[in-house]
């Protein structure tokens, strides 16, 4: 507990309020002074003023999960579904705590440990970073004194180069997914576009300009929440000229029984890759829809085009990312030194 000067008068006389040591002030009251009195002496006129009421209870700070559900209204419902999984993991943390004071720097380290249980260490940081951004906020709110998981120092694997699916793979997904409309025509786009699942599930036909051949998405619909174009390839819009004939009057390009699949294709996607013959790719990892995006980047990048035109086809906000995921099989470097490499000898 800290006692705070906030005001001295000209004739005199010393005024001290009383503040709680997170810094919000919940209850107060001010001393009267005529000289400048010791901390013993304010020490001894607040101990004789909290006596009359329970400092526990006037002076309770709200409880974590009401804090949270706070700071998410300031966020917006935008961010609140975007982060829905990682706050699946951070409430069920924050309702061991009675108070948002009685998280520790401790009680973070354990937090990440448990969240890299099962995880790779890329998406423990993702859900410890909301945890993280949340715990920023009370600090700045003054409900806590600093945010105790900050400058933790946390070891995080690269994530392992990803399989790629080969032809006869992807002739046999296309052939599979028939049975699912709404799927096959999401995996067609995954294979062409290289587009990630959520901004495949959230296309809507005005994005697309056929007369130009491009599609626009959004910011808000990006994982860098910047936004970009793309160009279609001839056989793409040929698929997607269809289907708009078909479905004149839908708005999304991906629809279930004339609804937009707003969430997920997971079900789908499962029992058709229950019929696969292949369960698991050459990496060891068992098939995701997030390999098409990768096979997509990998074909793209040994087709010799140049690198930046890769990152700005897949939307990285990294070259770095482009790097790890469009590996290079070693194929065009050696075919590149045979050409420096002819009449030498």
């Amino acid at each position: 507990m800290i006692f705070k000067p906030y005001n001295i008068s000209k004739t005199g006389i010393y005024s001290y309020q009383f503040k709680s040591q997170q810094g919000k002030i919940r209850e107060s009251k001010t001393f009267r002074f005529a000289y400048r009195p010791t901390q013993k002496q304010l020490a001894a006129e607040y101990h004789e003023w909290i006596k009359s009421f329970d400092l526990h209870t006037r002076l309770s700070l709200p409880i974590p999960t009401d804090l949270l559900s706070a700071w998410l209204k300031r966020k917006g419902e935008k961010y609140t579904q975007d982060q829905k999984y990682p706050l699946t993991l951070v409430r069920p943390f924050l309702l061991q705590f009675k108070h948002v004071t009685d998280i520790k720097k401790r009680d973070c380290i354990t937090f990440f440990e448990k969240l890299k249980q099962g995880r790779k260490d890329s998406t423990a940081k993702r859900i410890f970073n909301v945890f993280s951004s949340f715990l920023s906020w009370c600090a700045m709110m003054d409900y806590i004194e600093y945010n105790p998981s900050l400058r933790l120092q946390f070891k995080v694997k690269q994530n392992k180069r990803m399989g790629v699916l080969s032809p006869e793979q992807k002739k046999e997904l296309l052939e599979k997914s028939k049975v699912f409309p709404h799927l096959h025509l999401a995996i067609l786009i995954a294979m062409m576009t290289g587009l990630r699942k959520g901004e495949i599930l959230a296309l809507q036909w005005i994005w697309i300009d056929f007369s130009k051949g491009t599609l626009r998405i959004p910011p808000e619909h990006t994982k860098n929440k910047k936004g970009f174009y793309i160009a279609l390839s001839s056989k793409l819009l040929e698929i997607l000229k269809k289907e708009r004939l078909e479905r004149p009057q839908s708005s999304h390009v991906i629809e279930y029984y004339g609804n937009p699949v707003k969430d997920n294709v997971k079900h789908s996607f499962d029992r058709v890759r229950k019929h696969l013959s292949f369960q698991y790719l050459a990496d060891g990892e068992r098939f995701t829809f997030h390999h098409l995006r990768h096979t997509f980047a990998t074909e793209l990048a040994q087709s010799g085009l140049p690198l930046v035109e890769v990152k700005n086809a897949l939307n990285h906000s990294d070259i770095q990312t482009t790097l790890r995921y469009a590996h290079s099989t070693g194929k065009g470097v050696v075919e590149a030194i045979d050409k420096m490499s002819e009449g030498l000898v």
